[in-house]
């Protein structure tokens, strides 16, 4: 499995945001760019999905930003990667729908593995909160 940057980057920013959350103080989308090294106009994407899941909110003006819509606690970090990642499966077979399609769903010995290594995976991210990680 590969993470897009859209994961990556959006699981960046929420600790950001969480951090500064803490105070109670909003965070613009530019001082997160500038912190992660992140174009602004890309983290302004991949927060409006954050923003529409509820995970942040925002306010306008000159002390506006982002803030957690949610307790960090709340917050898994399965449920960011659903919202920015399209697929968060370590390999297409492991969805059945694709596997009934693959010439070798018969005989493929390795789908096993592939199987217990993506919920592996899911599991540290259904058990990760944010909280957890600031």
């Amino acid at each position: 499995m590969k993470l897009s940057t859209k994961g990556q980057y959006g699981v960046r920013a929420m600790i950001v945001i969480a951090e500064y959350s803490k105070n109670g103080k909003y965070i613009s989308i530019n001082d997160i760019a500038l912190r992660e090294k992140i174009s602004s106009g890309y983290l302004e994407r991949i927060i409006s999905k954050l923003k529409k899941a509820g995970f942040v909110k925002s306010e306008r003006g000159a002390n506006g930003g982002y803030i957690l819509g949610k307790e960090p606690k709340d917050i898994k970090m399965f449920d960011i990667m659903s919202v920015l990642e399209d697929n968060i499966d370590v390999i297409e077979c492991v969805d059945i729908g694709v596997f009934e399609k693959c010439d070798n769903h018969s005989s493929c010995k390795a789908r096993k593995l592939w199987l217990k290594v993506n919920a592996a995976v899911e599991n540290v991210l259904k058990n990760t909160t944010l909280e957890d990680i600031i």
